[in-house]
């Protein structure tokens, strides 16, 4: 794992509006349950951070790179599977190879997704639940990039 990732998501913690939901450790037998399709595409990185660190279910606030006020409620394996094979728009994304990371936990329906490709500590970007004609279009008019590493979102959590 990235090392500047890994210091700031080992001391994160859920902003005081949350602070009763900590997020999870994954057991690592929650990643070998997942389908192969979806198994295969996540990376080492994300696998580790979600299997070492309280991760999975927390939620943090955070300011995007345009100083934009945003939530995010970090997906467990499970969730990750749910969106790569049920949910829109994360089923579509993942025919481009993007995997959702989280949900915006407030009620505007943004999902969060990274690129397994760009790395281990990649741009994260916001999804709106909108039907688009076609997945290029999803990336072409609806995502929104909010952070140009996922070590952003943590270094700017608000608390």
């Amino acid at each position: 794992m990235n090392e500047e990732l890994e210091s700031l998501v080992s001391v994160a913690k859920p902003t005081v509006d949350h602070e009763m939901l900590n997020g999870q450790i994954e057991e690592p037998s929650a990643f070998l349950e997942l389908e192969d399709e979806v198994k295969q595409r996540i990376p080492q990185w994300l696998a580790m951070m979600l299997t070492k660190y309280a991760i999975g279910g927390l939620i943090i606030r955070f300011h995007t790179k345009d100083g934009q006020e945003m939530a995010i409620q970090f997906n467990t394996f499970g969730d990750i599977s749910d969106y790569w094979l049920e949910v829109t728009p994360g089923d579509r994304m993942a025919r481009l190879g993007y995997i959702a990371i989280g949900d915006d936990p407030t009620t505007d329906g943004k999902a969060y997704f990274i690129h397994p490709d760009h790395g281990d500590n990649p741009p994260v970007y916001a999804i709106k639940n909108i039907d688009f004609e076609t997945e290029e279009d999803i990336i072409r008019y609806g995502a929104i990039l909010v952070a140009h590493q996922l070590s952003d979102v943590f270094s700017r959590q608000l608390l």
